[in-house]
Parts: C-alpha cells; structure tokens; sequence
C-alpha cells in the first residue's frame, strides 16, 4: 500500500513519508481555502451584486469533486475475475 501511495504521491511532486505528513498537507489545503473563499466570495459579490456565481462555481466544484471520487474508487477496486462453471452435486436415485 505505501509503494501505491508513494508513486501517486511522486507523481505529483510530494514526497509522503507518513500519516502526519499526508495530515498536514490537508490541514494546509482545508486551511488555504477557508481564508480564500470568503475573500473570493466578497469579490463576487461586490462585482455582480449576488451571490449566484457564488454559488454555481461551488456547486460545479461538487459534482467535479464527486466525479473524482467515483473515479478514484473505481481505478482502486481490483479487477474481477472470471467466473467458474460449478459442478452440480449428483442426484442419486431413480424414479
């Protein structure tokens, strides 16, 4: 499982050594984006006098994000395999 986090994280350009640093790069993440939303929501704001694009971008950013997450969950399931005939058991007697 590590191997798998690391060549994903590799990829990317991150270097993943543990829980506590995949830990902080999301408390990072969660923490940029509640001091810029609100500022990006203001300008939104004042720019157009609603707050209906507000809402569309975050919207559309769900459905991305949930797209995602159905992607990711199907790329990591193991493929199927194929399915073996069963024997029946014998029926013994005669009628």
């Amino acid at each position: 499982m590590s191997e798998a986090r690391s060549i994903v994280a590799g990829e990317a350009g991150v270097r993943v050594d543990s829980q506590a640093d995949i830990t902080a790069a999301l408390g990072a993440s969660f923490g940029s984006a509640g001091l810029i939303t609100p500022w990006l929501n203001g300008a939104i704001r004042d720019a157009t006098g609603s707050y209906d694009q507000s809402y569309m971008i975050v919207i559309a950013l769900m459905l991305v994000a949930a797209a995602l997450a159905q992607i990711s969950r199907r790329l990591g399931q193991p493929a199927p395999r194929p399915a073996r005939a069963r024997e029946l058991p014998a029926v013994g007697g005669s009628i």
